[in-house]
């Protein structure tokens, strides 16, 4: 389908399970990807080598259908072939781009950088950029580096323990200040949707405006909005896209109030009719954008 090695991005497009489900089952993509008969590309060169006229001549095709020089994202996304083979070939993606005599842009809204795992230098938009810090030519770097970084006791899932998923049983890792105050553990957020629909209706919903203790008031829609696009629809822990998101788990990116919500709640006589602090509660400063997983490893 694609003429070349599957990358991260391009299998959370058209792969059948979502790259989460990869990595869970075999650690890393990459070794998802060997086990599925896949071999890595070779950076080398060899029978996986697409000649370097072929690269420049569709990267020329790509530059001209756009206004600026072309991003490694929209090779990946318009392109002939990946971001990849590029890499390989130049060494990095403003090296590509001059080797096709295409002059990279230098709008502000750009910053060249060196990967902090392969080292190789790239160019990306600075809105695409979670982390100044420490900043990454692909998701596959990324969770490489993530890999050899977190081990041990510096694993963020050292300290959980094991429990099971209150509709379809499933078997997750949980830190134990999260699971002991819960009755109930779900693995996603459609299990917690199937069972919202069957045990929590009416009163017993926890959005419900007459009693129940969180509900997130009635300017929680549009602060969330207006969270999401000052994030740029990006997790900020991860940096995964929205448009990812919803491949992978069928819904949008989520929000999380910095401060719970509950400790708004504190106080609060909801019987004779007070109210928390909505401004307060929903202020953008107290909202942040992350994704499922992010989201609940922080909960």
């Amino acid at each position: 389908m694609l003429g070349d090695v599957p990358t991260e991005s391009q299998y959370a497009s058209l792969g059948r399970y979502s790259v989460g489900s990869v990595r869970r089952k075999f650690g890393t993509f990459t070794t998802g990807r060997e086990r599925a008969g896949v071999p890595t590309a070779d950076k080398r060169g060899g029978q996986n080598r697409i000649p370097r006229a072929d690269l420049l001549e569709a990267l020329q095709e790509l530059d001209d259908t756009l206004e600026g020089s072309p991003t490694r994202e929209q090779m990946d996304a318009q392109g002939r072939y990946s971001g990849g083979p590029y890499e390989r070939e130049f060494g990095g993606w403003s090296a590509a781009l001059k080797a096709a005599d295409i002059e990279p842009n230098q709008h502000s809204n750009y910053i060249e950088f060196e990967c902090e795992f392969c080292g190789s230098e790239d160019r990306k938009l600075v809105s695409k950029i979670a982390d100044s810090g420490r900043i990454f030519c692909s998701q596959e770097c990324l969770n490489e580096w993530r890999s050899e970084e977190f081990s041990g006791s510096a694993h963020p899932l050292w300290d959980r323990v094991r429990v099971e998923c209150e509709i379809c049983t499933k078997e997750l890792l949980r830190r134990p200040s999260i699971v002991e105050p819960k009755q109930r553990v779900f693995c996603s957020y459609s299990c917690f949707s199937e069972w919202c629909s069957e045990e929590r209706v009416g009163e017993d919903h926890p959005q419900w405006k007459g009693g129940g203790e969180l509900y997130y008031g009635p300017n929680f829609q549009r602060q969330r909005e207006k969270r999401l696009k000052a994030d740029n629809y990006q997790c900020q822990n991860c940096g995964r896209a929205q448009d990812d998101h919803r491949d992978a788990y069928g819904r949008s990116l989520e929000i999380h109030h910095r401060t719970p919500v509950r400790e708004f709640y504190q106080d609060i006589d909801t019987e004779a009719g007070e109210t928390p602090n909505w401004e307060a509660m929903n202020a953008l400063s107290n909202l942040v954008t992350l994704c499922i997983e992010c989201h609940r490893d922080v909960e």
